[in-house]
Protein backbone atom coordinates (compact mmCIF):
# COMPACT_ATOMS: atom_id res chain seq x y z
CA UNK A 1 0.00 0.00 0.00
CA UNK A 2 0.95 3.62 -0.95
CA UNK A 3 -0.12 6.77 1.20
CA UNK A 4 -0.44 9.96 -0.85
CA UNK A 5 -2.24 13.27 0.46
CA UNK A 6 -5.15 14.32 -0.53
CA UNK A 7 -5.47 17.41 -2.59
CA UNK A 8 -6.19 20.72 -0.60
CA UNK A 9 -5.40 18.86 2.94
CA UNK A 10 -1.37 18.04 3.16
CA UNK A 11 -2.18 16.47 6.53
CA UNK A 12 -4.39 13.79 5.38
CA UNK A 13 -3.41 10.70 4.05
CA UNK A 14 -5.35 8.27 1.38
CA UNK A 15 -4.31 4.67 1.79
CA UNK A 16 -4.03 3.62 -1.86
CA UNK A 17 -4.14 -0.60 -2.00
CA UNK A 18 -1.76 -0.32 -5.30
CA UNK A 19 -0.29 -4.14 -4.24
CA UNK A 20 -3.79 -5.27 -5.05
CA UNK A 21 -4.24 -3.58 -8.06
CA UNK A 22 -0.98 -4.04 -9.72
CA UNK A 23 -1.36 -7.98 -8.58
CA UNK A 24 -4.93 -7.67 -10.51
CA UNK A 25 -3.30 -6.27 -13.48
CA UNK A 26 -0.99 -9.08 -14.12
CA UNK A 27 -3.06 -11.95 -14.09
CA UNK A 28 -5.01 -13.39 -17.57
CA UNK A 29 -8.61 -12.52 -18.71
CA UNK A 30 -9.10 -16.19 -17.50
CA UNK A 31 -7.03 -15.65 -13.89
CA UNK A 32 -9.10 -12.26 -13.45
CA UNK A 33 -12.79 -14.94 -13.88
CA UNK A 34 -11.37 -17.49 -11.46
CA UNK A 35 -10.14 -14.62 -8.82
CA UNK A 36 -13.42 -12.58 -8.89
CA UNK A 37 -15.05 -16.13 -8.58
CA UNK A 38 -13.05 -17.37 -5.70
CA UNK A 39 -13.43 -14.03 -4.12
CA UNK A 40 -17.41 -14.31 -4.18
CA UNK A 41 -17.06 -17.44 -2.07
CA UNK A 42 -14.17 -16.49 0.38
CA UNK A 43 -15.35 -13.20 0.86
CA UNK A 44 -19.04 -14.74 1.87
CA UNK A 45 -21.22 -11.96 3.07
CA UNK A 46 -21.66 -13.56 6.03
CA UNK A 47 -17.79 -13.35 6.92
CA UNK A 48 -16.46 -10.97 9.21
CA UNK A 49 -15.43 -7.49 7.93
CA UNK A 50 -11.71 -8.36 7.40
CA UNK A 51 -12.39 -11.42 5.42
CA UNK A 52 -14.50 -9.75 3.21
CA UNK A 53 -12.03 -6.98 2.22
CA UNK A 54 -9.50 -9.65 1.87
CA UNK A 55 -11.55 -11.20 -0.49
CA UNK A 56 -10.33 -10.26 -3.89
CA UNK A 57 -6.82 -9.85 -2.81
CA UNK A 58 -6.33 -13.14 -1.21
CA UNK A 59 -8.28 -14.58 -4.42
CA UNK A 60 -6.14 -12.89 -6.93
CA UNK A 61 -3.06 -13.91 -5.51
CA UNK A 62 -4.10 -16.99 -4.91
CA UNK A 63 -4.92 -17.69 -8.51
CA UNK A 64 -1.54 -15.75 -9.86
CA UNK A 65 0.58 -18.22 -7.64
CA UNK A 66 -1.21 -21.56 -8.16
CA UNK A 67 -2.91 -20.76 -11.89
CA UNK A 68 -6.09 -22.14 -12.51
CA UNK A 69 -4.76 -25.58 -14.15
CA UNK A 70 -3.51 -26.51 -10.45
CA UNK A 71 -6.82 -24.91 -8.71
CA UNK A 72 -8.66 -26.95 -10.85
CA UNK A 73 -6.74 -30.42 -10.70
CA UNK A 74 -7.57 -30.08 -6.80
CA UNK A 75 -10.97 -29.66 -7.76
CA UNK A 76 -11.63 -26.09 -6.55
CA UNK A 77 -12.15 -24.65 -10.02
CA UNK A 78 -14.52 -26.01 -12.73
CA UNK A 79 -13.31 -26.07 -16.40
CA UNK A 80 -15.32 -22.88 -16.90
CA UNK A 81 -13.57 -21.64 -14.09
CA UNK A 82 -16.38 -21.36 -11.68
CA UNK A 83 -15.90 -22.31 -8.26
CA UNK A 84 -16.45 -25.55 -7.02
CA UNK A 85 -18.08 -23.78 -3.81
CA UNK A 86 -18.83 -26.75 -1.64
CA UNK A 87 -15.13 -27.81 -2.18
CA UNK A 88 -13.47 -24.21 -1.29
CA UNK A 89 -15.55 -23.67 1.89
CA UNK A 90 -14.82 -27.31 3.02
CA UNK A 91 -10.97 -26.78 2.26
CA UNK A 92 -11.34 -23.55 3.73
CA UNK A 93 -12.68 -24.93 6.87
CA UNK A 94 -10.70 -27.13 7.42
CA UNK A 95 -11.97 -30.04 5.87
CA UNK A 96 -10.81 -30.64 2.46
CA UNK A 97 -7.37 -30.68 1.21
CA UNK A 98 -5.28 -29.91 -2.01
CA UNK A 99 -1.97 -30.10 -2.99
CA UNK A 100 1.12 -28.52 -1.53
CA UNK A 101 1.37 -26.16 -4.39
CA UNK A 102 -2.07 -24.92 -4.16
CA UNK A 103 -1.96 -24.83 0.06
CA UNK A 104 1.67 -23.05 -0.61
CA UNK A 105 -0.17 -20.51 -2.98
CA UNK A 106 -2.75 -19.94 -0.60
CA UNK A 107 -0.82 -19.35 2.35
CA UNK A 108 1.15 -16.92 0.61
CA UNK A 109 -1.75 -15.31 -0.37
CA UNK A 110 -3.43 -15.20 3.05
CA UNK A 111 -0.03 -13.74 5.11
CA UNK A 112 0.46 -11.23 2.79
CA UNK A 113 -3.59 -9.65 2.30
CA UNK A 114 -3.85 -10.02 6.19
CA UNK A 115 -4.93 -6.50 7.46
CA UNK A 116 -4.87 -7.34 11.24
CA UNK A 117 -5.87 -4.26 11.84
CA UNK A 118 -9.25 -4.43 9.94
CA UNK A 119 -9.33 -8.29 12.41
CA UNK A 120 -8.78 -6.41 15.39
CA UNK A 121 -11.88 -4.10 14.92
CA UNK A 122 -14.52 -6.75 13.62
CA UNK A 123 -13.53 -8.08 17.34
CA UNK A 124 -15.34 -5.28 18.65
CA UNK A 125 -18.52 -6.62 18.55
CA UNK A 126 -17.73 -9.19 20.48
CA UNK A 127 -15.57 -7.32 22.79
CA UNK A 128 -17.80 -4.26 23.22
CA UNK A 129 -15.98 -3.64 26.56
CA UNK A 130 -12.56 -2.99 24.51
CA UNK A 131 -10.78 0.40 24.01
CA UNK A 132 -9.16 1.18 21.13
CA UNK A 133 -5.77 0.39 22.91
CA UNK A 134 -6.92 -3.32 23.97
CA UNK A 135 -7.64 -3.60 19.84
CA UNK A 136 -4.43 -2.33 19.05
CA UNK A 137 -2.47 -4.54 21.49
CA UNK A 138 -4.54 -7.22 20.14
CA UNK A 139 -3.65 -6.28 16.77
CA UNK A 140 0.33 -5.86 17.72
CA UNK A 141 -0.09 -9.47 19.18
CA UNK A 142 -1.19 -10.89 15.83
CA UNK A 143 1.25 -9.12 14.29
CA UNK A 144 4.42 -10.71 16.45
CA UNK A 145 3.35 -14.33 15.58
CA UNK A 146 5.91 -16.43 13.46
CA UNK A 147 4.81 -15.74 9.85
CA UNK A 148 6.74 -18.93 9.01
CA UNK A 149 4.90 -21.00 11.86
CA UNK A 150 1.50 -19.14 10.29
CA UNK A 151 2.46 -20.47 6.78
CA UNK A 152 3.07 -24.22 7.65
CA UNK A 153 0.37 -24.27 9.83
CA UNK A 154 -2.19 -23.57 6.91
CA UNK A 155 -0.24 -25.61 4.67
CA UNK A 156 -0.58 -28.68 6.65
CA UNK A 157 -4.08 -27.98 7.38
CA UNK A 158 -5.44 -27.76 3.81
CA UNK A 159 -3.05 -30.50 2.73
CA UNK A 160 -4.82 -32.83 5.22
CA UNK A 161 -2.58 -32.63 8.51
CA UNK A 162 -4.65 -30.41 10.82
CA UNK A 163 -3.24 -32.39 13.77
CA UNK A 164 0.26 -31.37 13.20
CA UNK A 165 2.56 -29.46 15.97
CA UNK A 166 2.58 -26.66 13.73
CA UNK A 167 -0.81 -26.32 13.52
CA UNK A 168 -1.90 -26.21 17.02
CA UNK A 169 1.44 -23.96 17.97
CA UNK A 170 -0.44 -21.50 15.78
CA UNK A 171 -3.63 -21.96 16.80
CA UNK A 172 -1.66 -21.30 20.68
CA UNK A 173 -0.47 -18.23 19.56
CA UNK A 174 -3.60 -16.82 18.29
CA UNK A 175 -5.57 -17.73 21.10
CA UNK A 176 -2.97 -16.04 23.62
CA UNK A 177 -4.00 -13.15 21.45
CA UNK A 178 -7.55 -13.43 21.63
CA UNK A 179 -7.32 -14.57 25.49
CA UNK A 180 -5.41 -11.01 26.19
CA UNK A 181 -7.99 -8.97 24.27
CA UNK A 182 -11.17 -11.08 26.33
CA UNK A 183 -9.62 -10.51 29.53
CA UNK A 184 -8.55 -6.44 28.63
CA UNK A 185 -12.29 -6.17 27.62
CA UNK A 186 -13.85 -7.26 31.19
Amino acid sequence: MTARAVPGSPRRLVVVPLVVLLAACSLSADEQTAARNLASVIGDRTAPESTQEAASCVAERWVGEAGTEALEEDGLLRRDLKVRQRAVRRLLAGRGMVSEQTAGAYAAAELSCRDHDVIALDQRASHPGASDEDLDEYADCLKEIDRSTLREAIIATLTGDPDAPVVREAGLAEAACSSALAQAAR
